[in-house]
């Protein structure tokens, strides 16, 4: 009886292991604009912008006496519903991975949240839907961020100024904390000021970059499900 022995100089030969690459940012951003436009709610957005846009141009032609139909007014008229509702539109982006369990998928293919919440943040920005990124990365709810948003730009603007009309002290701060009312008369001064800016830089860090700041502090250690 013989017995085979095997030399300990024998090595298997183990295959190498391919290095794994890292999604592109480009492409991320490009996920991220799709996934905000081509779903069925993203769809219809954009389809009752396009409505409201040429109910609201009918409106003008209609009802605006002679005297006020100008390219101001029309370009007012189709700008409006673009400025509701594409921050909706940035809300929902933000906050369906959270309330829609999208985020188990898209933080298993790209586990960074970070560059995640980049490409979405490049993505909002690149259509000026800094408002509605910002509530959803607060509070990561759609219904609670849309809501937070109407109360923002259309009730928060109401109060402000009638507490700038009934208190005096109120009304040499109103420009500075009052973000709605620092952007319209930025945008409707012809000569446009250092402290305009001043004051705009002052409101967008109120409303924009310290309540970003937290909101991203918290989404990073907040649970998906």
């Amino acid at each position: 009886m013989t017995a085979t022995t095997i030399s300990p100089d024998t090595t298997a030969t183990v295959p190498l292991r391919q290095a794994v690459r890292t999604i592109p940012t480009t492409r991320l951003i490009r996920v991220e604009l799709r996934k905000m436009f081509n779903t069925r709610s993203g769809s219809w957005m954009l389809i009752s912008i396009g409505l409201l846009s040429v109910l609201a141009t009918c409106a003008v032609i209609i009802f605006a006496p002679d005297d006020a139909v100008t390219y101001e007014s029309f370009a007012t008229a189709i700008g409006f519903p673009m400025s509701v509702i594409l921050p909706i539109i940035a809300i929902l982006g933000v906050t369906s991975e959270w309330s829609q369990r999208s985020g188990l998928t898209t933080f298993t293919l790209v586990p960074s949240r970070g560059r995640v919440i980049g490409a979405k943040a490049i993505a909002t920005f690149l259509v000026g839907m800094a408002i509605g990124f910002t509530l959803g990365v607060v509070l990561r709810n759609s219904a609670a961020a849309i809501v937070g948003y109407f109360v923002v730009s259309l009730v928060l603007p109401g109060i402000l100024a009638l507490l700038a009309q009934v208190r005096s002290w109120f009304a040499d701060l109103q420009p500075w904390i009052d973000w709605n009312y620092t952007q319209v008369a930025l945008f409707e001064n012809d000569t446009d000021t250092a402290r305009e800016w001043a004051m705009l830089a002052s409101t967008t860090g109120i409303w924009i970059a310290l309540p970003l700041v937290i909101g991203l502090l918290f989404l990073r250690r907040s649970e998906v499900k």
